[in-house]
């Protein structure tokens, strides 16, 4: 009887002591408040809590390079995966600017990246200097043709080569237009001399559009040309272009086009 007794009084001890640790770890717990600088306190910073951690967050401005151009060239510093608190980069269509969150050591990287690469794009430009001549006709070659004599009996067979006129223009990328006026008359005209009009597009790469078209002095532009050249062919600075020929009755025409490196940007 004494044992049993004994047991009986123990149990409820045994049960009721691990009940009362429960009920007090759960109310400190329950009224421990989140510290001031973590998620769910009141006041919350997450900008302050994201700095604990070593991640600033800074915008750049942008004058030259486009913002598209500028989040692919930041790309390898922002590490969207690392875990728990990976980097980030953001933009909007509207302004001229990206943000990044980063590492303060990632974050000059970039400011050094893009301070190299936003500056004013350089588009490159040309002399174009335009030559038009005669094949035929002619017993020797002008001078003014000499440097390019070697190439032009590779295109063209003749005894020599008569320079009808020349002209020059500088261009970079877009469209131009050029007149020369010759010293060569109209067939069955002498007192007509013949005009050659250039029109050009430069694009991007280094490609080059040409129509030539020649008319009698005095015509109208928009009459109908009696020759007639269109091409589009790359070009480099020092190189010399010969171009087809245009069948005008009695000669043949032709247009030597020599490229060079407007000045300054040899």
């Amino acid at each position: 009887m004494h044992l049993r007794h004994g047991f009986a009084l123990r149990l409820p001890s045994l049960i009721a002591f691990p009940l009362l640790l429960l009920a007090v770890v759960s109310c400190e717990i329950e009224l421990a408040p989140p510290a001031a600088d973590q998620p769910g306190a009141e006041g919350y910073d997450p900008k302050r809590w994201l700095d604990s951690f070593g991640l600033e967050t800074r915008t750049f401005p942008l004058e030259h390079l486009a913002t598209a151009d500028a989040v692919e060239l930041v790309g390898p510093y922002v590490y969207a995966d690392r875990p728990g608190l990976p980097g980030k980069v953001s933009s909007a269509h509207f302004t001229r600017a990206i943000s990044v969150r980063e590492t303060p050591d990632n974050l000059d990287k970039i400011a050094r990246m893009l301070e190299q690469f936003d500056v004013p794009t350089q588009t490159p430009s040309y002399q174009l200097h335009f030559q038009v001549a005669v094949g035929n006709g002619a017993e020797s070659t002008d001078a003014r043709l000499a440097l390019v004599e070697k190439e032009l009996r590779k295109v063209f067979r003749f005894d020599g080569y008569s320079l009808m006129g020349e002209g020059h223009v500088a261009v970079s990328q877009g469209s131009f237009a050029l007149q020369i006026e010759t010293d060569a008359p109209a067939p069955g005209d002498p007192e007509q001399a013949w005009r050659i009009h250039v029109v050009g597009e430069v694009f991007p790469g280094g490609e080059l559009q040409l129509d030539i078209t020649d008319h009698p002095r005095g015509w109208a532009t928009s009459s109908r040309p009696k020759g007639r050249i269109r091409t589009r062919l790359g070009f480099r600075p020092g190189q010399t272009l010969v171009l087809g020929s245009m069948p005008s009755e009695s000669r043949t025409v032709f247009v030597v086009v020599h490229v060079a490196a407007a000045a300054g940007e040899e």
